[in-house]
Order: C-alpha cells, then sequence, then structure tokens
C-alpha cells in the first residue's frame, strides 16, 4: 500500500520539474508610447491700445513671452500684431469674433455691446486670485464663452481709475463740466452733473488740446506717456472705486482647436500674470512712479476730498454703477455678491 501512494506522488513531482522548467518566458515589455505630437499654432494678438504704447502696458510683451517660452514644446507660440492701427478700438471684438485674430488684450468697455455681464469686473473689490476662489472667473468665463470669448485672465489689479481735470474743485462735482469717460463711469459723472464723452485714447490728447473736455477719467498709471498731462493741471480727488481691467479674451473656437496640452499653457499663463503684474515696475509699481513726476516732482496739484466727501462718493458711484450694469445686464446680478465685500 505504501508503494502505491508514492506512485502517483512521484508522477506529481517528476511532473511539476518538467513542466516548470519547461515554463513560458516572461512577456515582452510594452512598446514605449508614441511621442505626442502637437500641431503648429502661431496665435495672433491685438491690443485696444496703440502699440507704440506698449512699454506703458507691459502685460501685452509679458504674455506674449510667457506663451512663447512655456509652449516651445508643445508648438504653441504668439505674436502681437498691433493695436487700433490694424483694427479700431471699438471694433477690435468683432474683428476678433470674425477669426481676424485669436487673443486680445482689451478692457471690457470696449467689448461691451459683445459681453455686457463683462463690464461687472471693473466692479469687482477683490483680488484676481481671489476672485478665482470665490468662483467669479469661472462665471464671467461662462458669459464669454456665451458670445463666443474665452475669458483667460483679469489683469487690472491693483489699478483703480482716477481723475485727472483742467479745473479746480475742492468736492466731487462736475457740474458744467464734459468729462471724457468710458462707459463704466458714466452714470457717476452723470450723477455728479457732468457730461460724460466717450472718446478713444488715441484722440484724448486733441480733444484736450482743443478744449472739447474739461478733464477725463483714466487709470492712475500712464497719462504721461500720452501727453496728456500737458493739458491737465489737478489729479482730481481719490481713485474711484472702479478697479482696471485690462483682461485677455480669445476666439472661442480658435480655443477650441487647441489641444489640451496647449489650453493648459494659455490657463497657466493667464493665471500667473495677474500676479506678477502686481509688482511690475510699469504696472502695480508705476503708480508711485507716475504720482511722483506729475505732483510730487511735477506742476500738477492734488485735489483731495475731505474723509466724508470721499467716503460719499465710493459709495454713490459703486451704487450707480451696479444699477446701471444689471439694468443693461440682468446676469450681472449673478456677479455682485462674489465680487462686493
Amino acid at each position: 500500500m505504501k508503494k502505491l501512494f508514492l506512485i502517483p506522488l512521484a508522477i506529481v513531482l517528476v511532473s511539476g520539474l518538467i513542466f516548470g522548467g519547461c515554463a513560458a518566458p516572461a512577456p515582452a515589455p510594452a512598446p514605449a508610447p508614441a511621442p505626442v505630437t502637437h500641431e503648429t499654432v502661431e496665435l495672433k494678438m491685438w491690443c485696444a491700445w496703440p502699440v507704440t504704447k506698449f512699454a506703458s502696458y507691459p502685460q501685452n510683451e509679458i504674455f506674449r513671452d510667457m506663451v512663447n517660452d512655456y509652449g516651445k514644446d508643445i508648438n504653441l507660440s504668439l505674436k502681437i500684431i498691433g493695436g487700433p492701427e490694424v483694427f479700431g478700438t471699438y471694433e477690435g471684438v468683432e474683428s476678433q469674433l470674425a477669426g481676424a485674430f485669436d487673443v486680445a488684450c482689451i478692457p471690457p468697455p470696449y467689448y461691451l455691446g459683445v459681453v455686457p455681464e463683462s463690464l461687472a469686473v471693473m466692479l469687482n473689490q477683490f483680488t484676481p486670485w481671489e476672485s478665482r476662489e470665490r468662483g467669479t472667473f469661472d462665471l464671467m468665463d461662462k458669459f464669454h464663452q456665451k458670445a463666443g470669448l474665452k475669458y483667460l485672465s483679469f489683469t487690472g489689479y491693483p489699478l483703480w481709475f482716477q481723475g485727472y481735470s483742467k479745473f479746480d474743485t475742492p468736492t466731487p462735482d462736475l457740474t458744467g463740466k464734459t468729462i471724457r469717460t468710458a462707459p463704466i463711469y458714466d452714470p457717476m459723472v452723470k450723477a455728479l452733473g457732468g457730461t460724460p464723452v466717450n472718446i478713444p485714447a488715441p484722440e484724448v490728447y486733441e480733444a484736450l488740446a482743443r478744449g472739447l473736455v474739461d478733464g477725463l477719467f483714466w487709470p492712475n498709471v500712464g497719462i504721461i506717456d500720452f501727453a496728456w498731462n500737458e493739458h491737465v493741471k489737478y489729479y482730481w480727488g481719490q481713485h474711484t472705486p472702479y478697479l482696471v481691467d485690462c483682461g485677455f479674451t480669445m476666439n472661442l473656437d480658435k480655443w477650441n482647436s487647441l489641444d489640451k496640452d496647449q489650453q493648459a499653457v494659455l490657463s497657466r499663463v493667464g493665471e500667473e500674470i495677474e500676479r506678477i503684474l502686481v509688482d511690475h515696475p510699469l504696472w502695480g509699481g508705476r503708480v508711485e512712479t507716475d504720482y511722483k513726476k506729475l505732483v510730487i516732482d511735477g506742476p500738477m496739484e492734488h485735489i483731495k476730498f475731505s474723509e466724508a466727501d470721499y467716503k460719499w462718493f465710493v459709495e454713490m458711484a459703486l451704487e450707480v454703477v451696479w444699477e446701471a450694469v444689471i439694468a443693461h445686464a440682468p446676469d450681472s446680478a449673478q456677479l455682485k455678491p462674489l465680487m462686493i465685500k
């Protein structure tokens, strides 16, 4: 009986040695994935201001250089084609939608007819990065995409609109004055008794020189580059509560034609440039430099409102413009709770 039991066991052991010694070889390693190829894309960018003034507004070159740097390994590049000498300031967005160029550096007042909700961004009381966390950016992008545009970046903070005038007035009063404006602050100028006129930046110098306007509102940097300080004598009051926004937009069809890596580069650049500009000597750092040239070392006089007058001015300026923005674009009401403190 013991011998009969050992025979099957021996067969099993021998079989194991035979078949174990003839085990199938390990599978060959999978071939390396083919390298990802990216279609070569050169984007064209236009700006709402004259190309000769780009040195004052460095976001254009910074944006371009960052895209070209980050995009070099994925065949993505960008070139600046010019400003209003190529496509008119207020007509640029239509050319963008038609595909004449891809990316625009443009403030909301210049494409208000296409994305009416865009005007609200200038009432934003938060930083761009806070706004992204609060969902403001995504909602603004949604409004832009409805109109055929992709919203890439806020690039206004920390600049605000400032008044410059030929006349002296110690209080926020524009009665009888004609003021160069943009749609964002038309209601404010009217509430102060003034007459707003919308004039493209390249035509403001002549309007001031000919006495067609008594003053203007413009960011608290840049009037030296346009030589407007030759015709205005007063740095009028404290700054308005209106944030400057020179955002970047993109033709949505062109955006959708890019691969995910190329889209990721543009999104990265759009987000990073918001912080870079804050301390840039030609952007956030420019405020003190220009003020020193205009007022401290220059001939302009700074009219400062009383604390009570300035408080009233800010509250009024926000209220009348929010009313106008929501009346013009009812969906803007969704942005208000995200933008006010």
